[in-house]
């Protein structure tokens, strides 16, 4: 299992299908305690830490949620 770092535009039609569907896949989806910030076209970006992922389920919510995903990047620890 595997972690990675998310942000998730709070803007996409498809936010909460692809929070619920990634909460669904994981052990842990953990928002940012900074909470939304504006990227520079003033839309609301949510970061978490997404912690438990397997990564062929992480591979399809990627395809799935696509327009929401605005990075995913696996934390090399």
């Amino acid at each position: 299992m595997d972690t990675y770092n998310l942000t998730l535009s709070a803007a996409s039609g498809e936010f909460g299908d692809a929070l619920s569907a990634l909460q669904g896949l994981c052990g842990n989806v953990i928002p940012d305690s900074e909470g939304p910030q504006p990227d520079e076209d003033g839309r609301p970006l949510i970061r978490f830490r997404v912690e438990g992922a397997a990564p062929p389920l992480i591979d399809d919510f990627k395809r799935n949620y696509s327009d929401a995903i605005v990075s995913f990047e696996e934390v090399q620890e």
